[in-house]
């Protein structure tokens, strides 16, 4: 009963039940005080029967949390230097490989050019001295020298060549500069650890953050599809991309993330949000708060019609509730409800049903 008594669903209708079953139940006493025992078999008790069968109902889990960037990275300079230009300004959504920033070449261009002449001189040599050797004329020590002289001048080259390329800092992939840690002008060395640049966030796709509790945890999987509400109004699909294997020590409650497209740029980092997963598709009755019963054993549940016309008592479990309607399962595929006159009754009696039709909404 204790795990009943934690669901606020249940208090209501557990408060509804019991005042129904107080109203319904005869009560009486003997003029000498005794309490009256009925002699004779009760008769059928007039009831009110609502034919239906399940519905296909599908169970979500919902919590709420705030959107994060799935990569956030550094900008780090690879080259000394000092800062010529912004080329992209922060907060500017950009395409992997633009330009962000400009860093001085110095003499890296007259550096790269002559590393390149170097390269294609060497090349040349190597190509000569293999030539001579095939012909007999030249010496494989030479043929050595020649082709270590060139893997040395390609060395050089492709640092050179690395020096001017990384002079300009590029987006590491779709995104947005978050914010520069330095301005124009601003010295950096990377041997002196002055290199870094700023903060580059990725913004598609993005991930969702919220915790649930340690009974709702059970019902997550990896893979099942979810619907977000941002706080601007925006609605997003996703995936349960990560599901914590281990509770938060502090409020004992597991993380779930759930990662979604933001091609269009509408959901910014940090913003609430609320996510829906389907959990399960199950078949469920709809029914009225106002035909719960309590059983023998204090379990709450509904009155049913059975085929010789006797009232038959089935526990439920509620899975959602409103002003209207409960979701319940636990009855057959096709019942016939009782709906009035279910707390004048108890399993086994008699009765008299009136069918009346479903109502809709």
């Amino acid at each position: 009963m204790l795990h009943i008594l934690k669901n606020p669903i249940t208090l209501v209708v557990l408060l509804i039940v019991t005042t129904i079953a107080w109203f319904g139940i005869p009560r009486g006493t003997s003029p000498t005080g005794q309490k009256i025992v009925a002699q004779k078999e009760a008769p059928a008790t007039n009831v009110m029967v609502q034919a239906q069968k399940s519905e296909k109902y599908i169970q979500k889990l919902q919590f709420t949390g705030a959107v994060h960037a799935l990569e956030t990275t550094d900008l780090i300079s690879e080259v000394e230097g000092y800062v010529e230009v912004f080329l992209t300004p922060k907060g500017q959504a950009v395409k992997k490989g633009t330009p962000l920033l400009k860093i001085s070449t110095e003499n890296r261009v007259d550096d790269l050019k002559a590393a390149k002449a170097a390269l294609q001189e060497a090349a040349l040599h190597r190509k000569s001295m293999l030539t001579l050797l095939r012909q007999g004329l030249g010496s494989d020590a030479l043929y050595k020298q020649a082709r270590t002289a060139y893997l040395a001048a390609k060395a050089q080259y492709e640092k050179a060549r690395n020096q001017v390329e990384n002079s300009i800092i590029r987006a590491p992939y779709d995104g947005v500069v978050d914010h520069y840690s330095i301005s124009k002008g601003s010295h950096l060395d990377p041997n002196g650890g002055g290199n870094k640049v700023g903060v580059f966030i990725q913004t598609t796709p993005l991930t969702m953050h919220g915790y649930v509790d340690q009974f709702s945890v059970a019902k997550a999987r990896q893979g099942q599809p979810a619907h977000i509400m941002l706080a601007n109004g925006h609605r997003a699909r996703g995936k349960v991309t990560y599901i914590a294997p281990v509770a938060d020590e502090k409020t004992r409650t597991y993380k779930i993330e759930i990662t979604f497209p933001n091609t269009k740029g509408k959901v910014p980092v940090g913003m609430s949000a609320e996510a829906t997963i389907d959990v399960a598709v199950l078949k469920a009755h709809p029914v009225h708060p106002s035909t719960f019963v309590l059983g023998e054993e204090g379990d709450i549940g509904v009155m049913l019609l059975s085929g010789d016309n006797t009232a038959q008592f089935y526990p439920i479990h509620m899975l959602a509730s409103d002003s209207k309607t409960t979701w319940v399962t636990g009855l057959p595929d096709e019942i016939q409800l009782i709906t009035t006159g279910q707390a004048l009754v108890k399993a086994g009696s008699k009765v008299v049903p009136t069918s009346t039709a479903a109502k809709k909404g």
